[in-house]
């Protein structure tokens, strides 16, 4: 389903993620117990549209791994943060769901 597979070492954790197409970044962030192939139905008709998909497997989810510090939305946010800089992204469309909603308030909401 995806073009390219990355796998990203944020700090204690690899943490992988997925592209797809070109064109403006849309990042796509799965809730709790899901994992990145949960936007399946949606990869195909945003790179049609023009975009460039990336979903990553947050933590203990997919081919993630736990890491050793815990699970908590701070982490996941450095996680994130780590993905966009290691990839180059500057800015991006954020959709997320559940867990991945929440991370998406934590990260770029919430001072």
């Amino acid at each position: 389903m995806y073009e390219k597979q990355h796998e990203i070492i944020c700090e204690d954790a690899k943490i992988c993620c997925y592209e797809s197409g070109s064109g403006v970044t849309v990042v796509l962030l799965h809730g709790n117990g899901e994992d990145s192939s949960y936007w399946s139905k949606q990869v195909p008709t945003l790179v049609k549209a023009g975009f460039r998909v990336l979903a990553m497997d947050s933590r203990r989810h997919g081919r993630s791994e736990a890491g050793t510090r815990g699970l908590s939305f701070d982490l996941f946010a450095d996680d994130l943060r780590s993905v966009f800089r290691v990839l180059g992204i500057i800015s991006a469309h954020i959709v997320g769901f559940s867990d991945g909603g929440n991370l998406a308030i934590w990260q770029f909401a919430l001072p």
